[in-house]
């Protein structure tokens, strides 16, 4: 006599369903985890810009500011490319979104370096952005994401 096939087809295509859930699940949270480090990095490059942004406030309110009011007197020299130069805006050289640096100081332009906690792109550097300050302008360009 022939065995009863049923039962096992039965069987087989529960133990198939939930196989394919499981793939499904995996393939979500997957999903679910490229989507936080996108998000993460996109995060962190919009919080180190508005660092930039406030810092490059600062220095143009030096750049406006006389020199009585220990201000720059319609230049960015003095706002050296070390850390007595940082000190003439920032309390601290680096915050929870990252460090910050003058990279370059002349007279009407001064260049500032923010680099970030995270390499998103695998490139073995850190997220680093470069704005250059001008007396009414500023220009962002990101370095490495």
């Amino acid at each position: 006599m022939l065995p009863n096939f049923e039962r096992y087809k039965w069987v087989t295509n529960k133990n198939c369903s939930t196989f394919l859930d499981l793939v499904a699940v995996g393939v979500a949270i997957l999903v679910g985890i490229q989507k936080f480090e996108s998000a993460s990095a996109e995060a962190n490059l919009n919080a180190l810009t508005l660092d930039l942004l406030t810092i490059a406030t600062k220095a143009q309110q030096y750049y406006y500011k006389p020199e009585f009011l220990e201000g720059g007197c319609r230049s960015f020299a003095e706002i050296t490319a070390d850390s007595r130069g940082l000190e003439k805006l920032l309390s601290e050289s680096q915050n929870l979104n990252g460090s910050f640096q003058i990279v370059k100081s002349e007279d009407q332009c001064l260049t500032i370096e923010a680099t970030g906690e995270g390499d998103f792109d695998g490139d073995g550097k850190n997220l680093t952005i470069q704005m250059k300050v001008f007396a009414d302008s500023v220009q962002t360009t990101v370095i490495s994401y």
